[in-house]
């Protein structure tokens, strides 16, 4: 998993955590061919709310799939709602997502 906070890029290997503070722009990616899984902690609450309304959950045995302009326009939409800015060049890369490349 790589994670960019601030124009930053940081690898992460299995195990390993990093902190993504408020007001302070980031974004996950999956730069390999298989699927990642990972565990998202946050503080307060609240957060949750946007993954809800804002993504999408897969039934059971789906493959993942990349993000599509649809999933980045229902995050648009929902981020206001929680107090969330989500910047005119996100996602930086759209042809990866967290859960892996098309």
């Amino acid at each position: 998993m790589t994670a960019l906070v601030d124009g930053e890029r940081f690898t992460l290997r299995p195990g390993e955590s990093i902190f993504l503070p408020r007001r302070i722009p980031h974004q996950l990616l999956n730069e390999t061919a298989e699927p990642a899984r990972y565990l998202l902690l946050c503080t307060p609450s609240g957060f949750e709310g946007f993954l809800a309304a804002g993504g999408s959950v897969l039934p059971p045995g789906t493959e993942p799939r990349p993000v599509s302009r649809e999933d980045i326009e229902r995050m648009r939409s929902a981020a206001p709602d929680f107090g969330i800015t989500i910047l005119q060049d996100w996602p930086l890369d759209t042809t990866q997502s967290a859960i892996g490349p098309e």
